[in-house]
């Protein structure tokens, strides 16, 4: 096996290792890395805007809604023709997630986000805001994905929280399908190279991981 081959793979299960873990788990040590370009709520409008577009395919993001993140929630700052909608979430308060949803997503897993934002922006403890969540999922305020489809997030610039350095890091580049409750017994084996893996395992917004890999050069 080639030494990128096998870079590749460690590369990826650290990633899907990230999702499989509790939520409760990753935000332990997280509060002492951020990323290079700072917290999320420090960046312009523009800046938001440049890396939101560069997570999903030009051929997408071109004609995607985009939303930006100020003073505690999402504003729409374009419309779009094609369903999809490009933004930056965090699942901590540390991470910089650029995102692309479908028209599906956009409807139901993108809500939850919004009301993420919202309740941070009242300055409720993050468990808080996880129990307030999973409280409107269970009353019905908020939905699971209804149908199949995916979720872009192929941005070069993408720091998401690793487990294994207990630090947010530069994820490689993947898709997300929706699999809502799913579990990764559901896949048949544990996570590993060659494995679908679960992210957010039994929740509403449970997502399929599949890496994104460049083709090789000759």
């Amino acid at each position: 096996m080639s030494r990128v081959l096998v870079t590749v793979r460690r590369t990826a299960c650290a990633l899907l290792a990230a999702f499989v873990m509790a939520p409760g788990a990753a935000a332990q040590g997280a509060s002492a890395s951020r990323p290079p370009m700072g917290l999320l709520t420090a960046m312009s409008a523009a800046e938001q805007t440049r890396l939101a577009l560069s997570t999903a395919p030009p051929e997408v993001s071109a004609h995607a809604s985009v939303f930006v993140l100020a003073d505690g929630r999402y504003t729409q700052t374009r419309t779009g023709t094609n369903g999809f909608t490009c933004l930056i979430e965090r699942e901590l308060l540390e991470t910089v997630e650029p995102v692309c949803y479908d028209a599906e997503g956009s409807a139901t897993t993108m809500l939850a986000r919004f009301h993420r934002e919202e309740l941070r922006a009242q300055g409720l403890p993050e468990d808080e805001v996880k129990r307030r969540i999973d409280a409107a999922y269970a009353a019905g305020r908020l939905l699971a994905p209804r149908k199949p489809g995916l979720v872009y997030m192929l941005a070069a610039e993408q720091w998401s929280y690793n487990p294994f350095e207990q630090k947010v890091w530069n994820a490689p580049a993947h898709f997300m399908l929706y699999a809502p409750y799913a579990k990764q017994e559901d896949m048949g084996a544990a996570a590993g190279p060659g494995m679908p893996v679960i992210a957010w395992p039994g929740q509403p917004d449970a997502l399929i991981i599949v890496m994104a890999h460049t083709p090789a050069t000759h």
